[in-house]
Order: C-alpha cells, then structure tokens, then sequence
C-alpha cells in the first residue's frame, strides 16, 4: 500500500487514518510495526486474525445458495476489537533510510525486467 494511497484517504475522511488487519501476515508483529511506521498510520490487528477466511466461507455459501443473506449477525467474538494496535514509533531519519533503500530494490528490480524482456531467445 503505497504511501499516495494513504494521503488520498486522508485527505478524503479528514482525520487520521488507522488499517484494520487479519490475515496469516497480521500474525507478525514486526511486519504490523514496520507497517505501522512506514505509513504513519495505526494498524489495528483484530482478536479474529483469520476474519478473511470467515467472509470468504460466508460468500461461498451465500453463492451456493446455502444461506439467503450476507445480512448475518456478527459471527464474531467481540466483533471488530482491535486485539493489538501498533502505532508509528520510528524516527523520520530512520523511515527515510528505508524508503530510499526501497526506492533502490524498485529500481533495480524495474532495471532487471527490462533487460529481461529485451532478450531474444535463440533455442
């Protein structure tokens, strides 16, 4: 998620923006933190970190006619509570360190693509 995306959102609710995450990545805590600080916004991780499965489960049976509604009540225990919140904790400097050494592996990555379809395959 890029940071352009999240000025965007920003700028539209006019208030500060916070994730709410699940999923098998949401699990780790560093990759919530890094998150957290590379976008200078909350990530709230929810008590149910597989909520994704449980929405993917309740479409399939609502697209095979098993259920009549997506109208269900929350399955949920405790709803949407975040479980754990990560805030942005690191250093302007530091942040910047990683955005640049970002910018490199894109760049080289881009480069790497290029060449590798400009090749011709002679077999």
């Amino acid at each position: 998620m890029g940071k352009g995306l999240i000025t965007f959102a920003g700028g539209i609710g006019g208030g500060s923006i916070t994730f709410k995450v699940d999923g098998g990545m949401s699990q780790n805590d560093l990759a919530m933190q890094f998150q957290a600080d590379m976008l200078s916004v909350g990530v709230h991780r929810k008590q149910d970190k597989e909520a994704t499965a449980l929405g993917a489960a309740i479409m399939a049976a609502y697209g095979a006619g098993l259920i009549d509604s997506l109208s269900l009540p929350n399955p949920l225990p405790n709803g949407h509570t975040a479980a754990q919140t990560f805030y942005p904790a690191m250093d302007q400097a530091t942040k910047k360190i990683h955005r640049d050494a970002w910018k490199r592996a894109l760049a080289a990555a881009t480069l790497f693509a290029d060449q590798s379809s400009n090749t011709t395959d002679i077999s």
